[in-house]
């Protein structure tokens, strides 16, 4: 039955599930000029899918040595075998795939999942979706890609006694939870860079090693014992390092590769800025060397290029040397033959290099590269994260035809490949770029293929609008071939389940003024019942109380209602005494305007005196602080209990507003050269002096990091950063300004950047101060 669907669907074709049907199999053959066909086709899903034999074990490079990491071991093995989530999260070299590692292969967990364990390493545009159809892939298989819905898959799934450990990903709050759902019997273990599980199970944040074992790891990566002078070294090192195990791995490095004493390494990396220490790793590279790691940098965190496209790229036939010294100093991650750059090196890359020459040079090798193996589909995938980041970069500089290019070429491939999370953006980008540049035929094909898309999975509201839009664009330039595909997959969404649009015409009949007025009429009566009802209701409220010249007297313990009709000009001949409290803790402070100075009661006052005022205006009125309407009073001498941050506030104004508790994104938009200001407030006044972390950053890319001090006796500290901290062409977005102080919960403000337009690229990448290297034409 299998082999009958391979030779009516041909090569470039995708197996699905049901349109409004259930148990059968439809085909979507992918044209790259028209898009996707859709076609019913055999109704036999079993016959089409296969399970895999059990247990499937995939696993990653063996870590059989765990250095330290004992509690969090052990807290992974008791939870993990009762069907609960497990989440490592903390900084980019700190171990958590080493964990991953450690536990993939360890004997108690291989015996209780029976149905295997699964390792995948997650790609920077892998979503939800995406990731449920590799595991899906994992267990099943078939002669052509079979792309079951989310629905479908969870239902293959949820007899599956299996671990699924996923390295890496940029998953947001509630796509952990999707995924990791009780009703998807498989068990998960996560590493992310931030904490995105919440919930029964596992969470907790990696830190640096304990000095004893960072020494350990020092001891094994020197691979002898160490001399009672280089004990001293390596506890230098560690603690200047802060136990942070890639740190000290690519310091140890330079030792072993660049024959350096530990003392003297240890003497260069301690008391110094990161930047510098980073230089120090850097400066004994070969001119091949560093140009790979740059353009590693240009790609982007978490981007793994092949070997062959690395010397390609550098031009040199001997990459594989080159690369293993990359390797022995950690500056590179290798999977299979795909290389990444370490994650600590990206920042330093991003501010000290041209980024976008070489992404320029980059784009142009791949759009001529796919040219070449056009056809060649798992030859292309097995590019496309370097593919779609130079697509992304295109697409964030407005370089349309690039986009056009790029998109046209790998949006089949995702297509085949079942990544349709991936495809939908790549569509949208291209989309975007045929609008951009009035490219119609592009234009109808992006948005045909949105259609077919969502005509595959079931999403048959969104197939019809996209379809119906790629057919009058089709139909307006004539393309005879597009509209009879597009026709075809409009007709295959089911009457019974929304009604088919009528063409549109192009001069669309008026309709009768009669049916206007009536229109017309409604709208006006139903406004003047609503009118009337609200007359009503206030009408039958009790008058409102308003305050008049004379000095009202309020308590703390309740609200003051005071309100003035129309302001009125008054003077006082004579100071007016007001009671005040002594260091009162207040819960939420409001203010309250009154007109004149009134006369405050609290349980222990103290007579301030006012100097006479000459006059004053009711439109400037004082402003006194009264509690929320509670019950409950405090005592004078009361100590604050703790210092928790209240609020967060930012702004490009020399004087910062007040903030209000909560967080979230700041109207502000912001530019290379600009100051962003901001303000934290207590809700207590600290008793001491106390430091305050602060962190800006772009997608989890830390730009630059500082700690501010409140003082003892205050409330609030202000600060600022300065833009030219965004540098390039990726420095643009939302930007998140984080304060946190010690372990209370992080308060943080979003704003948006706006980088300046990159300028025209030259033929060749601007080298750094250091490097003179010119980059080859590909």
């Amino acid at each position: 039955m299998t082999s009958n669907i391979s030779q009516s669907a041909g090569d470039n074709a995708v197996l699905f599930g049901s349109i409004g049907q259930v148990g059968t199999i439809n085909i979507l053959r992918l044209d790259s000029e028209h898009g996707g066909r859709v076609t019913l086709d055999v109704p036999d899903i079993q016959n089409a899918l296969k399970p895999r034999p059990l247990p499937v074990f995939l696993l990653p490079r063996p870590f059989p040595t765990l250095l330290a990491r004992r509690e969090e071991v052990e807290r992974a093995l008791n939870t993990l075998p009762y069907n609960q989530t497990v989440e490592f999260y903390g900084d980019n070299g700190i171990g958590k795939t080493s964990i991953l590692r450690y536990l993939a292969r360890h004997p108690a967990l291989t015996s209780v999942f029976s149905d295997g364990i699964i390792y995948h390493h997650c790609a920077n545009y892998q979503s939800e979706s995406d990731l449920l159809q590799i595991i899906f892939d994992r267990f099943y298989e078939s002669e052509i890609r079979f792309k079951p819905t989310d629905i479908q898959i969870r239902e293959a799934l949820k007899d599956k006694k299996a671990l699924i450990l996923l390295d890496g990903g940029k998953l947001t709050r509630e796509e952990v939870q999707g995924i990791s759902n009780n009703s998807l019997n498989p068990t998960f273990l996560f590493a992310n860079s931030d904490r995105s599980f919440w919930g029964e199970g596992y969470s907790t944040k990696l830190s640096g090693l304990l000095l004893k074992d960072a020494i350990s790891l020092v001891t094994r990566e020197l691979g002898r014992s160490l001399t009672q002078e280089e004990y001293t070294a390596a506890e230098a090192l560690c603690t200047a390092l802060e136990g942070h195990p890639l740190g000290i791995l690519q310091a140890v490095g330079l030792v072993r590769e660049d024959n350096l004493t530990l003392t003297v390494v240890s003497q260069r990396f301690n008391s110094q800025a990161n930047q510098d220490k980073i230089k120090h790793l850097l400066s004994s590279l070969s001119k091949p060397e560093r140009m790979i790691l740059i353009i590693l940098a240009a790609l982007g965190i978490n981007v793994a290029l092949g070997a062959e496209r690395i010397a390609d790229l550098i031009a040199i036939s001997e990459v594989k040397p080159v690369l293993k010294n990359l390797l022995n100093r950690h500056l590179v991650q290798v999977d299979g033959e795909h290389y990444s750059l370490s994650d600590s090196l990206f920042e330093y890359f991003r501010k000290s290099e041209n980024i976008s020459n070489w992404m320029e040079n980059i784009t142009t090798y791949f759009k001529n590269w796919i040219l070449q193996n056009q056809g060649l589909t798992e030859v292309i995938l097995s590019e496309s994260p370097a593919i779609l980041s130079c697509l992304e970069w295109s697409f964030i500089t407005n370089r349309w035809h690039d986009v056009l290019s790029l998109g046209t070429a790998i949006e089949p491939v995702l297509a085949l490949s079942g990544q349709w999370g991936i495809w939908e953006k790549v569509l949208q980008w291209l989309l975007a770029a045929a609008k951009a540049t009035g490219n119609q035929a592009i234009e109808a094909l992006a948005l045909h293929q949105l259609g077919t898309r969502s005509l595959c999975l079931n999403q048959l509201t969104e197939a019809q609008n996209y379809l119906n839009q790629a057919l009058q664009i089709r139909e307006s330039i004539n393309d005879q071939a597009g509209i009879e595909v597009t026709k075809n997959n409009l007709e295959l969404i089911p009457d019974w389940v929304i009604p088919k649009s009528k063409p549109i015409d192009a001069s669309p009949p008026v309709k009768p003024i009669k049916q206007d007025f009536s229109l017309w009429f409604k709208f006006g009566a139903g406004f003047l019942f609503f009118a009337f009802i609200g007359w009503l209701i206030w009408s039958l409220q009790p008058p409102t109380k308003t305050s008049t010249a004379n000095p009202t007297e309020t308590s703390t313990a309740n609200p003051t209602e005071t309100s003035t009709a129309n302001p009125t000009e008054t003077s006082t001949a004579n100071p007016t005494e007001t009671s005040t409290p002594t260091q009162t803790e207040t819960s939420t402070p409001t203010q309250t305007k009154t007109p004149t100075p009134t006369q405050t009661k609290t349980p222990t006052p103290t007579q301030t005196e006012t100097p006479t005022p000459t006059q004053t205006e009711t439109s400037t009125p004082t402003q006194t602080e009264t509690s929320t309407p509670t019950q409950t009073e405090t005592s004078p001498n009361q100590e604050p209990e703790t210092q928790i941050m209240k609020c967060l506030s930012l702004s490009l104004s020399e004087n910062v507003k007040p903030c209000e508790e909560g967080q979230g994104q700041e109207e502000i938009t912001v530019k290379r050269g600009e100051k962003i200001r901001g303000i934290i407030i207590l809700n207590n006044v600290a008793t001491e002096d106390i430091e305050v972390n602060l962190k800006a950053t772009i997608d989890d890319t830390i730009y630059e990091e500082k700690n501010i001090k409140i003082q003892a006796k205050a409330t609030q500290a202000e600060f600022e950063f300065n833009m030219n901290i965004f540098s390039n062409y990726l420095d643009r977005g939302l930007a998140k300004i984080t304060a946190s102080y010690k372990k209370q919960k992080e308060l943080y403000k979003s704003f948006y950047v706006e980088s300046s337009q990159p300028t025209s690229p030259a033929i060749t990448p601007v080298p750094s101060n250091n490097d003179q290297t010119q980059f080859p034409s590909p």
